[in-house]
């Protein structure tokens, strides 16, 4: 229950430094944790690569509808482990 916390507040602060939507953050870091567990990653490795997407968003200056949208692209394509056409225009 505690770890739970821990990984929400900074799933929050990730949304909050990166001034990213905090349900698109939220939902990306979901889906990379089903990616990540077949993948064997950590929770920190999970959370350090959702911070470079947020990053990235912030400093591209996306809009926070766009990166709402991009952000859930990227989540299903680690998910799945494809990235389709629909995904790849979504994040790009």
């Amino acid at each position: 229950a505690q770890e739970t916390a821990q990984v929400m507040e900074r799933v929050y602060q990730i949304a909050q430094d990166t001034r990213q939507p905090i349900d698109g953050v939220g939902n990306s870091f979901h889906q990379l944790s089903l990616a990540g567990a077949a993948l064997g990653a950590s929770q920190e490795q999970l959370l350090t690569f959702t911070q470079a997407v947020g990053n990235a968003l912030a400093v591209q200056g996306t809009s926070a509808n766009t990166a709402r949208g991009g952000i859930l692209q990227l989540g299903q394509a680690m998910n799945e482990g494809i990235v389709r056409a629909q995904e790849y225009n979504s994040m790009i």
